[in-house]
């Protein structure tokens, strides 16, 4: 039993030696504390204690030359070794002080101070701490974890770092990116709140082994498309590319509730050129229509009752009528299109009017319309007065009218147009008249 005792002692005596190394390792005074029985650290593997102190001396040599980068990496890398010792605190603490992140150098000064006992290093962190508080106001602590064991996550400003991991950013949205060799990066965009817990999850990363690409295009008039799919239900600029999960994707276009299909198979590259469905309005920019629209109206005053030359009018005076409309317009874009519309009424008479549309597809051979237009003509009186006078016609009125209706595909060149128009009377007293309307429309 000899030998066990001698090599036990040897291998102790060995240990002492590579951890009293750490007495080496220091930044501004302050060094890594390994060597004695019970010390933070102290229960390291000697392949891991030796690790340790050569992380923690190659941060604090990437401090001394500038690298303040470099040196909260060698620190942190030492920090998932152990996170015991307040002196490796107070170094990541000094290295984002003087790198500028004033919330992450604060969080390690606030662990260095309910760590240590230290009343001189106390003091030290206390000064350094106070410099920067009022900077860091509106920092919030957060959390993160990862889905996958040995990613690395990067937050805003802070860059490579381990998962799970703790910190404080300041408060508002900050990009979020996940990466593991051998998987596609996650990226979103996250918000931390201050006086929050701020826990963040991660998804699980997918094997690049199960990724394609997809790339899409677009043609006038789209600018952003809603990509839905496997864990994923995100607006992109167009044009886009980017690297996907396999399976079933849908890409709609802004302003449309039209979809275009995409599967994203493994290992290539998926084309998809997005298109707005051709309005029911628009087929090479125009459109000449007939429209049958009973409907009845109401009066009061002039405006319907021309009466006698002294200006006598009745009032109250309704009426139902049928009437012929012929319209014409131009369409601008998907969305918009001006009409012109001669009205041939059998009591009103005769109305021109100038209409503005907005149409919105429902899907592709159906579209919601509204109008809003401006107009007058001559109109006549329409009903004969209980005293057995006969219509007298009457120039000047000018209406304002406003509609909505459906709009059916037939065929590539015909439509068929319905819904209700409301002319309202704005000169020579009060008019009203409501039609429901049907007819073709040839588009060219």
């Amino acid at each position: 039993m000899h030998w066990v005792v001698k090599g036990l002692a040897s291998t102790v005596r060995r240990r002492r030696q590579t951890l009293s190394m750490a007495a080496f390792v220091f930044l501004l005074g302050v060094a890594p504390s390994l060597a004695l029985a019970g010390a933070p650290c102290s229960s390291l593997s000697d392949v891991d204690a030796a690790d340790y102190v050569k992380l923690s001396a190659e941060g604090v040599q990437a401090y001394q030359d500038g690298d303040f980068k470099k040196a909260i990496q060698k620190n942190q890398a030492a920090m998932e070794l152990c996170d015991e010792d307040p002196a490796l605190n107070y170094n990541l603490a000094r290295a984002y002080h003087n790198s500028g992140h004033c919330p992450m150098a604060i969080f390690h000064y606030d662990i260095v101070l309910a760590k240590t006992t230290d009343r001189k290093l106390k003091k030290k962190v206390e000064k350094h701490r106070e410099s920067i508080v009022e900077e860091c106001s509106n920092a919030a602590d957060f959390m993160i974890r990862c889905a996958d064991e040995g990613s690395t996550v990067s937050i805003g400003s802070l860059e490579a770092l381990p998962c799970p991991f703790t910190g404080r950013i300041k408060a508002g949205e900050h990009a979020l990116t996940v990466s593991k060799p051998g998987f596609v990066t996650h990226n979103e965009t996250v918000e931390i709140k201050l006086g929050e817990g701020n826990v963040l999850a991660t998804p699980s990363l997918v094997s690049e082994q199960m990724v394609g690409d997809l790339s899409v295009r677009c043609e006038d008039g789209i600018n952003f498309f809603l990509l839905s799919g496997p864990n994923l239900q995100q607006t992109f600029p167009c044009p886009w590319q980017g690297t996907l999960e396999t399976g079933s994707y849908n890409l709609t276009p802004e302003n449309s509730e039209v979809s275009t299909a995409a599967t994203v198979i493994p290992e290539n590259t998926i084309s998809v050129v997005l298109s707005l469905p051709p309005s029911v309005l628009d087929s090479g920019g125009g459109q000449i229509g007939l429209k049958l629209a009973p409907g009845t109206g109401y009066a009061d005053g002039a405006l319907y009752d021309g009466g006698e030359a002294t200006g006598e009018s009745a009032s109250s005076i309704s009426h139902i009528s049928f009437a012929l409309v012929v319209e014409g317009g131009m369409v601008f874009n998907q969305s918009w299109a001006g009409i012109g519309r001669f009205r041939l009424d059998q009591n009103l008479g005769m109305v021109a009017s100038v209409v503005g549309r907005y149409s919105r597809l429902v899907d592709d051979s159906t579209a919601l319309h509204f109008d809003g237009g401006l107009g007058a003509g001559v109109l006549k009186q329409p009903v004969f007065l209980t005293d057995g006078r006969v219509p007298v016609t009457q120039p000047g009125p000018v209406f304002v009218s406003s509609g909505a209706g459906l709009d059916f595909v037939l065929s590539d060149s015909l439509i068929l147009t319905t819904g209700a128009d409301l002319y309202i009377g704005v000169y020579d007293d009060f008019a009203l008249h409501l039609d429901l309307f049907i007819g073709p429309v040839l588009k060219f």
